[in-house]
């Protein structure tokens, strides 16, 4: 209805992330990012997720060697319009790599908690119709806490028949606590 497309379409930026990894968070930012360029939105997919090893640029075919990481490690959210790439199959969709580099758990939450992230974030949410942040999995980590609340709110995704439930209850619970709004819970049947 016309109400939920006005809430939609007033959200700048979100966060996604899931209880623990590989429940597929991934997957549902990157389509909800495709269908929601195809709508003839400009939206920008930020990788994130600084632990993880596995690159939603690589996923689309890009090259990710600088990123995230890189931009706010040489202290220049600016470098960012640089490194943005276009996907080479959706108009309106950009990508901001993760970058390269592995990092130590406590560098990241330091890197995502600078002023430098926080600059970053609203000079995307001046350049993009809605900004999707990837983020890492929420038990155990600090970084949705960081940077969840600096957006419009979190959708948190979870594979259903994946975890158990008292890791759901344990990731609603933290989000709560450190009251970020979320957006909903996005389940994804991961089970084959």
């Amino acid at each position: 209805d016309s109400q939920h497309s006005e809430f939609a379409t007033s959200l700048k930026s979100n966060a996604m992330t899931s209880a623990v990894s590989g429940e597929g968070k991934s997957t549902v930012a990157l389509n909800l990012a495709r269908a929601t360029a195809s709508m003839g939105r400009k939206v920008l997919l930020v990788d994130a997720d600084l632990r993880s090893k596995v690159r939603l640029t690589e996923s689309l075919g890009l090259e990710s060697a600088m990123g995230l990481k890189n931009i706010l490690g040489q202290h220049d959210p600016s470098l960012a319009s640089k490194h943005i790439q276009k996907s080479p199959l959706d108009d309106n969709l950009f990508v901001l790599s993760s970058g390269f580099n592995e990092l130590m758990s406590y560098e990241s939450s330091l890197l995502l908690a600078s002023s430098g992230m926080y600059k970053l974030m609203e000079e995307l949410k001046c350049n993009y119709d809605l900004v999707i942040y990837d983020l890492c999995a929420l038990v155990g980590y600090a970084d949705v806490n960081l940077l969840a609340g600096k957006t419009d709110g979190v959708i948190l995704v979870t594979g259903l028949g994946k975890i158990d439930t008292t890791l759901l209850t344990k990731a609603v619970e933290q989000l709560k606590i450190s009251n970020v709004p979320v957006l909903g819970i996005a389940v994804n049947d991961l089970v084959k």
